[in-house]
């Protein structure tokens, strides 16, 4: 049993057991986690290897800067979380929001004067979290959210959802 190994499945997704359609519990044998992960491109043959796609697969979401989706309840402020590396925060970038129906909106902000998560070092530099507050959008719908961060525009969709369900 590898703790690493055990980690690592969490990480990604893999469940340590699962139910049958009788009801009984079969546990994950770490060689099917190592199949999957495996089956997944995710190098796990050994302790080291495990830990070293643990530390990439937790710097993969900071890398990536933005969310790949974000889903959010209609007229409320929308909070987005992004990551930048500190030699970009004092950076003023942009937002530009579309609408499905073409409706858009926009703003900047300087990710250094807005309210601070967590902080990483990445191969050395130091990354930080930061939450970006934009106004709310009223219609529920797929829309999509364009930064320009450090010259960049990278994008995300934007689900807007009601706040509560249908109650009939």
């Amino acid at each position: 049993m590898s703790a690493a190994l055990h980690q690592l499945c969490e990480l990604v997704g893999i469940l340590p057991d699962y139910y049958d359609i009788w009801g009984q519990r079969h546990e994950t044998s770490d060689a099917t986690r190592r199949a999957l992960l495996g089956a997944m491109g995710i190098a796990c043959a050994s302790e080291a290897e495990c830990l070293t796609a643990i530390q990439a697969w937790q710097e993969a979401s900071w890398r990536r800067r933005l969310p790949p989706v974000l889903v959010a309840p209609n007229q409320a402020p929308i909070a987005l979380t992004l990551h930048l590396p500190e030699r970009e925060a004092g950076q003023v970038c942009s937002w530009r929001l579309i609408q499905e129906d073409g409706l858009q909106a926009h703003g900047q902000f300087t990710p250094s004067a807005l309210e601070p998560g967590e902080t990483r070092a990445i191969e050395g530099e130091p990354w930080h979290q930061y939450r970006l507050y934009l106004p709310p959008v009223h219609d529920t719908g797929y829309h999509r959210l364009e930064i320009d961060l450090a010259g960049k525009t990278q994008g995300l969709p934007l689900i807007m959802h009601p706040p509560q369900c249908h109650q009939p």
